[in-house]
């Protein structure tokens, strides 16, 4: 490359530079960036959530891990609080008073949804034509804000379940399953029968057993529509709760039947067998 075309590349690389410090605004990007505004996502303890036609739902933030108080007493789906947390940073492209508005113009006179965090309101309304933003009222001030929370609000409280069996932290004590029942001794071994401890190989698969009752995710939780008759599982944890399951079985999947939370887990085939038997692998 020749002297003359590697100058002419630094003059366009300085002129390019120069053009980007002249239009750069700092106050543009300060207002671009400005958002709903709220609390804090670890200073979140409640969240309740209202919708047109639809049951409400309230979660509380107990011991680090969030629960579903109402319309079912569960664990709740990390993904799905995740996201109602996300609000208030989310950004806020324009926004203006809400005061002396008709706010019926905007559909917020009625809102289709309402969010609560501790005691911080969030009003859903329509979606502006042009923008596809959504306008969310928050503090006396009408926002415009990126549509990307409107359809969590307004899904099933089903949807919002955990579909993990145990929450994060929780220790099994004993499983009691129909064709065998193992048992944590005092000094943390596993045994299959009282003062019996399992072979090398079978200690592994007992580990794996309990492991997969830890963290297996089901493919679905849906309402029970038939409760179950008997309960054919317990599972005792190390805090002295127990937590029982009636089992409906067919050749492709596993329904685990929850009858006091009114929810019933669903595996396939292959999750079936770690849940139920002793299994040599992860």
């Amino acid at each position: 490359m020749s002297n003359r075309a590697i100058l002419n590349i630094i003059l366009l690389a300085m002129v390019i530079g120069l053009t980007v410090f002249i239009t750069y605004d700092p106050k543009q990007e300060s207002k671009a960036m400005t958002t709903l505004g709220g609390p804090a996502n670890m200073e979140i303890t409640d969240i309740t959530l209202k919708r047109d036609g639809l049951e409400d739902v309230l979660f509380q933030r107990q011991h680090m891990q969030w629960r579903m108080l109402k319309p079912y007493q569960v664990s709740a789906a990390p993904e799905r609080i995740n996201a109602l947390l996300e609000l208030p940073s989310a950004v806020s492209h324009n926004r203006f008073s809400s005061i002396d508005k008709d706010l019926g113009v905007y559909h917020l006179a009625e809102p289709k949804a309402e969010l609560t965090l501790n005691k911080n309101q969030y009003q859903f309304g329509n979606s502006e034509r042009l923008s596809n933003h959504r306008y969310v009222l928050h503090d006396n001030t009408i926002h415009l804000t990126t549509d990307r929370f409107f359809h969590h609000l307004r899904t099933s409280p089903i949807q919002f379940v955990s579909r993990n069996i145990l929450d994060t932290g929780m220790r099994i004590k004993s499983i009691d399953l129909p064709t065998l029942k193992i048992t944590k001794s005092s000094d943390g071994h596993w045994q299959t029968a009282p003062g019996q401890a399992p072979d090398v190989a079978r200690h592994q698969s007992i580990e794996n057993l309990v492991d997969h009752w830890r963290t297996l995710r089901a493919n679905q939780v849906k309402t029970i529509k038939t409760p179950a008759e008997v309960m054919d599982i317990t599972l005792t944890l190390e805090s002295g709760r127990k937590m029982k399951f009636g089992v409906r079985q067919t050749e492709d999947e596993l329904i685990l039947i929850c009858n006091p939370q009114g929810i019933q887990f669903h595996f396939d085939g292959e999750n079936a067998n770690k849940l139920l038997s002793l299994t040599s692998s992860n």
